[in-house]
């Protein structure tokens, strides 16, 4: 007899056999059957326990959920170890490290790599200015010296209504609090405005240049990235920062195809998912760019909102 637990690996194949094509698998693509697989397969194995819980199916055919869930969740556990370890090897890495920094006195100047744009990079002026009570940092955004980019937080009220706008050569921007993702309404900040255009630092500076990010797979997704800091007397700081996304505890196989405009070429992949364990607002492992610089230079990571606390937000 047919049982559904069948039917939910036969129905996975199929799907997946489907996507190999990309006229099929396009239109399978933008109704995420990629992730489909997490649910039939996970669901067959739940339908196999009941089954042969109930005598429907014999008894050692309960094995193969047992392998299936206890074996996952056993690599998944030195999945987390091997992210526990990695942190902390950035942590002992980056300790002792410090230089002191007054924004009286100095600015800010940072040199990204040039793949920092596109790989998630979270040490930008802007997250300095917003996170990190700095009221003012640049960035290098071209290869001539001059092209540079100054971002600068100033207690006035933006020159517009809307969210962002262009003003006097360079543009400025309504802070936000709230909004998607937050469970709170969307507030916007009043006498309060992000400037942003092209400026040079106007005072000694301290330059901040990220190193090409390195990258590895396996149970553990990793990333790195040394971070160079250099004062104006010429001393220098090598920081480590970088995340580690262990596997999730529950095992979410994912089977699928999907369009790599990069190449381009049609992509087929099957693999398990990894936890983000590294965000920003919940600096669940605070070992990012921006993390490891705030503390190298004694910065206090908090909200514009907490450091502003006379400020309305409407």
């Amino acid at each position: 007899m047919f049982r559904s637990w069948q039917g939910c690996f036969v129905l996975t194949g199929i799907v997946f056999v489907l996507q190999l094509f990309p006229y099929t698998g396009i239109f399978l693509m933008m109704l995420a059957a990629p992730y489909w697989s997490v649910l039939l397969i996970n669901l067959a194995f739940a339908l196999m326990i009941r089954d042969s819980w109930t005598g429907a199916q014999p008894r050692w055919l309960m094995l193969f959920p047992a392998l299936w869930f206890g074996g996952y969740f056993c690599v998944a556990a030195v999945s987390h170890w091997q992210a526990h370890n990695f942190n902390a090897t950035i942590v002992a890495a980056n300790a002792h490290k410090h230089i002191s920094f007054d924004q009286k006195k100095y600015d800010i100047l940072i040199e990204p790599d040039h793949r920092d744009s596109s790989n998630g990079s979270s040490l930008t002026p802007d997250v300095m200015v917003k996170w990190f009570g700095v009221t003012r940092a640049y960035q290098v955004i071209g290869p001539s010296p001059g092209d540079i980019q100054g971002y600068e937080l100033t207690a006035t009220q933006c020159p517009g209504t809307m969210g962002a706008g262009a003003a006097g050569g360079g543009t400025w921007q309504r802070l936000i609090d709230g909004g998607y993702g937050t469970g709170r309404k969307m507030t916007f900040a009043r006498n309060l405005c992000l400037f942003i255009s092209p400026s040079k630092p106007q005072r000694p500076t301290i330059r901040i240049r990220p190193q090409p990010q390195v990258e590895s797979k396996g149970l553990t997704t990793r990333a790195s990235q040394d971070i160079v800091v250099a004062t104006p007397d010429g001393r220098a700081i090598v920081l480590r920062s970088g995340w580690a996304d262990p596997l999730s505890w529950i095992p979410q196989p994912v089977m699928g195809c999907w369009l790599n405009s990069g190449q381009p070429a049609w992509q087929c992949d099957a693999s398990f998912l990894h936890e983000k364990l590294y965000d920003r607002k919940r600096d669940r492992t605070p070992n990012g760019a921006d993390d490891v610089v705030g503390r190298a230079l004694g910065l206090v990571k908090t909200s514009v909102r907490e450091r502003y606390l006379g400020v309305e937000w409407r």
